[in-house]
């Protein structure tokens, strides 16, 4: 058991924590990984009781670095730095806070890893994992903290598929759940998205069949991927407030590579470098001057593609690409009713009170399909409550809006779990 000394961090300024889990972890796939590595973070003070613990779930492009810095002076804060920390709807005054890299991200054990066999990287030799055995070696990772209860789980998409399956999973370790934009099933319209993303990042010569560590690194492929994927969480109603036909601003970059494990692409709502295309020659012939500021050229005329080509650019030191198609895949499995034969039958071991949240505008995760995860459980006795916010971000107002739901997440902590 790792003590809860060497874990504190009530200032929100450490390096992230690496722990090494010994014991053989089942895959649903039939393999065994015989120890895996866990990369996680967290803020705060546990008690002495070890009753006050919330584990935070990274949806698809996040980490483990969730709050705070890792050094003073570190320019870059966690990906939901705004709901964590003194007096925020996750309060580390209160409460003592975990984020981990979930198996096939950032630093834990996944395609960038060593095989055990081999000694070079798993690549695309990792076996495929799921949202169940993700939370499974949580649940080993929780368990060498000492913790035998999580005050909270809590996680937005990827992230709340997680937080309810470890509602369903281990019940009688979870208090509360704060399960945000997420749906009984990974819909097909996700599905299919998801699909084009790992063709593009396959389609990069430099993806070398996923062998490419150590060597030329698939950044057009990725980067072509998160650009395919921007209208997948960015709503028509968010673009059109953010950019409208705004032309595109042309600053230099700058922004040196980062850590691939770091995090997520970065908020939408924050200004960056445009497009790179931009300095150079003008695609489509020299740039002339029109109507409207037009520049007559096929590099970034509007805004919105000057952000699009920020977030492919950032992915490239942000993200692994093998590691997204895992995640990808991931995600696509989880499907309650197929796996347990119904809502009813998935939710039934559920005994935690559970908060859903869901955003009005959320046209990839419905609130429709979300409130009957919340009707199943009203109609077997539990406590569950369903609201659902209005934000311009659509689904992912969780990540960038989290103004909007602080509120409500913080008077549902408030009260005293059953």
């Amino acid at each position: 058991m790792t003590t809860a000394v060497s874990l504190d961090n009530p200032a929100l300024v450490a390096p992230p924590h690496t722990i090494r889990i010994t014991e053989p972890l089942a895959l649903e796939c039939g393999h065994v990984l015989p120890g895996h590595t866990v990369s996680f973070e967290t803020y705060g003070t546990l008690t002495a009781a070890r009753d006050n613990a919330i584990l935070v779930c990274h949806s698809l492009t996040k980490g483990a670095h969730a709050a705070g810095r890792h050094a003073a002076g570190d320019p870059h804060p966690g990906w939901w730095d705004a709901a964590i920390g003194p007096g925020k709807p996750l309060d580390t005054d209160r409460y003592f806070v975990i984020c981990a890299d979930t198996l096939a991200a950032g630093r834990s054990t996944g395609p960038a890893s060593p095989d055990p066999a081999t000694g070079k990287p798993y690549g695309m030799r990792f076996p495929v994992v799921t949202v169940r055995d993700m939370v499974n070696a949580q649940h080993q990772l929780v368990a060498r903290l000492g913790i035998e209860r999580l005050r909270a789980v809590t996680g937005g998409c990827f992230g709340g598929q997680q937080a309810i399956q470890w509602a369903i999973q281990h019940p009688d370790q979870v208090g509360n759940a704060v399960i945000i934009t997420t749906t009984p099933a990974t819909s097909a319209h996700s599905i299919a998205i998801f699909t084009v993303m790992r063709r593009l990042i396959r389609g990069d010569p430099a993806w070398n069949g996923g062998d490419y560590y150590g060597e030329s690194f698939p950044a057009a492929g990725l980067g072509a991927a998160i650009a395919a994927a921007v209208p997948l969480w960015m709503s028509a109603e968010a673009m059109d407030a953010r950019f409208g036909r705004r032309p595109a601003r042309h600053a230099p970059a700058a922004r040196g590579p980062a850590d691939p494990a770091a995090g997520g692409p970065a908020d939408p709502a924050a200004d960056g470098p445009a497009d790179p295309a931009a300095r150079g020659p003008a695609a489509g012939g020299p740039a002339t001057r029109g109507p409207a500021g037009r520049r007559y050229t096929l590099d970034a005329e509007f805004e919105v593609e000057s952000f699009i080509a920020r977030l492919a650019a950032q992915a490239g030191h942000q993200l692994d690409p093998n590691s997204l198609m895992y995640l990808t895949r991931a995600v696509e499995y989880f499907d309650l009713e197929g796996e347990y034969g119904g809502l009813e039958q998935a939710l039934a071991p559920v005994t935690a009170r559970v908060l859903f949240l869901s955003y009005r505008r959320d046209w990839r995760y419905p609130a429709a399909e979300t409130d009957r995860m919340h009707q199943a459980l009203r109609a077997a006795g539990r406590d569950s409550r369903h609201v659902v916010l209005d934000s311009g971000l659509g689904h992912g107002a969780f990540l960038f809006d989290v103004a909007g739901l602080a509120a409500t997440v913080a008077d549902f902590l408030d009260q005293r779990d059953g």
